[in-house]
């Protein structure tokens, strides 16, 4: 299920480059003297990185972008320090990665798996734990073409949504410590967000009472990555199920079809939690979902049906859909031996290491998975 990015306040932006500011005046770092980068695109380019940076006003270079105050400016190299050390002189400023909002991984460099230069450049430049990364299919260089909403940037526009508290079904959340732990682990599974841009999908009115027309960036389908690459990426269905487990889930509808010429009803998610646990006499690996839902709007205005209430057989039905859809995506990534839902790490707490001496390397096929879920109507 994709989801449109919202519009933010102007506000947003405002407080953000006032912060840029003041951080850089305390250090007595003048601003023209550094080059803020908002967004990192990282592509492949035959044998060299490819990267493209949104930059904050910098003072010379680059092409410019749609909005006044940023600029875009991509430089290729055999490693990404030297990427970064041309644009260090092309734009005759240091280049700044502190306040980096938004990095996106271009199709090539997920399929490749090549992530060891890029933990070392974040780590080496003091990225935030908590900034988001995507992917996107195709280029990274080409999200930062986009035209987002008046007052803001394509960095913003996309981080704001992935910070926002309201999340979605089919959407996920992974910032640079996720991803980079995860990818690392017992698992070595990292699941991250795919970025789409339809052209002139939005429009707006400038203050002059102008139409001005935008790009939609939505947030659809969920790549999974392994160290050796990306692995496959989940349909809407699958993507629901993974987002249940991984992500407190507190937007979007779910729909039920209903037999003869009755009309299906759809149910509103308010809240979901989940928990794991693994029962080692049984070989069952557990998730419980527990999921708060209301009436939908289809309900609402069902004129054919004289109960708007959700009933227990319509709670069942929803239950049944989204066990489903879990299970549909573990079976898809089970035939990857992509183990999205960190199987591995409720293996290792439970059983230590010995956990591969009794289930082997491809333990997704040697456990039991069961979906337990809980319908509650709010």
């Amino acid at each position: 299920m994709k989801k449109i990015i919202k519009n933010k306040w102007i506000l947003f932006v405002i407080l953000i480059v006032a912060f840029v500011v003041l951080d850089l005046q305390v250090k007595n770092a003048p601003l023209a003297n550094r080059g803020i980068v908002l967004g990192i695109g990282v592509d492949r380019d035959g044998r060299e990185y490819s990267v493209t940076a949104e930059f904050l006003s910098p003072s010379n270079g680059g092409v410019q972008n749609y909005q006044k105050n940023t600029m875009l400016l991509t430089e290729k190299g055999k490693t990404l320090d030297e990427a970064f050390e041309k644009m260090n002189k092309t734009l005759g400023i240091r280049v700044s990665l502190k306040h980096t909002v938004l990095i996106v991984l271009g199709e090539d460099i997920m399929k490749e798996g090549d992530y060891a230069p890029l933990i070392n450049l974040l780590e080496g430049n003091s990225v935030f734990d908590d900034t988001p990364i995507v992917g996107v299919r195709g280029k990274a260089q080409e999200i930062f073409n986009a035209k987002p909403p008046m007052y803001t940037t394509v960095s913003y526009r996309i981080s704001e949504t992935l910070r926002s508290p309201d999340i979605e079904a089919g959407v996920i959340i992974t910032n640079v410590k996720d991803f980079f732990r995860m990818i690392t682990c017992e698992c070595e599974t990292a699941c991250i967000p795919l970025v789409d841009v339809i052209e002139g999908g939005a429009s707006e009115t400038d203050n002059d009472g102008n139409k001005v027309e935008t790009d939609s960036i939505e947030l659809g389908e969920i790549a999974v990555l392994k160290r050796s690459g990306l692995k496959l990426v989940l349909n809407n269905g699958e993507s629901d199920g993974l987002s249940y487990v991984i992500s407190n889930v507190n937007e979007g509808n779910i729909f039920i079809e209903r037999d003869g010429d009755r009309p299906p009803f759809d149910v509103i998610i308010v809240d979901t939690v989940s928990s794991k646990k693994f029962d080692k006499k049984t070989k069952t690996y557990t998730v419980d979902v527990k999921m708060w839902v209301r009436e939908g709007n289809s309900m609402e205005t069902d004129i054919t049906d004289s109960s708007v209430k959700i009933t227990e057989s319509m709670k069942k039905a929803v239950g049944e859909t989204v066990a489903k859809e879990i299970m549909q995506c573990f079976e898809t990534c089970k035939a990857k031996q992509a183990d999205v839902f960190d199987i591995a790490g409720v293996l290792y707490k439970s059983m230590g290491k010995k956990y591969k001496d009794t289930f082997g390397d491809n333990y997704l096929e040697n456990i039991n998975f069961n979906v337990s879920v809980k319908i509650i109507v709010k």
